[in-house]
């Protein structure tokens, strides 16, 4: 693994390793850690495409009795919230995040979510008895 990197398969093979070794269930081995089951399940599948948190971290670490190398130089897992409506754009933009920064594409999916609304906001103006949400 290198500094930038972040293996999810071998950190998940840790982990499972880990696991087992102690004797644990994937229910008993996330009441330990305070998280769900299907989460230290993801974790072991090398499914979660960012680390987990440093707390999280710190808890498969005491939980398990291991080190997991994971690098913390490389971007969190971000969770948003947005509007169903707006799903498709923000998913657009995040087809760019390889070439873009997160903030950059987040911004252009909103500045093309303005640009939807402006468009609706129109529409409305101009045809009052069929007015469309959005």
């Amino acid at each position: 693994m290198t500094a930038m990197t972040w293996d999810k398969k071998a950190v998940g093979k840790m982990i499972l390793d880990a696991r087992l070794k102690k004797g644990l269930s994937l229910e008993e081995a996330g009441a330990l850690v305070g998280i769900k089951p299907c989460v230290i399940s993801s974790l072991e599948k090398g499914r979660h495409s960012a680390p987990p948190h440093k707390g999280t971290q710190a808890k498969l670490d005491a939980a398990l009795g291991i080190s997991l190398p994971i690098p913390r130089g490389i971007p969190q897992r971000t969770t948003i919230y947005i509007p169903a409506r707006m799903a498709a754009i923000v998913t657009d933009a995040m087809t760019v995040y390889d070439t873009e920064s997160l903030s950059e594409a987040l911004m252009s999916a909103l500045n093309a979510w303005d640009v939807q609304r402006a468009k609706v906001a129109k529409w409305n103006l101009e045809h009052p008895e069929n007015k469309v949400s959005g």
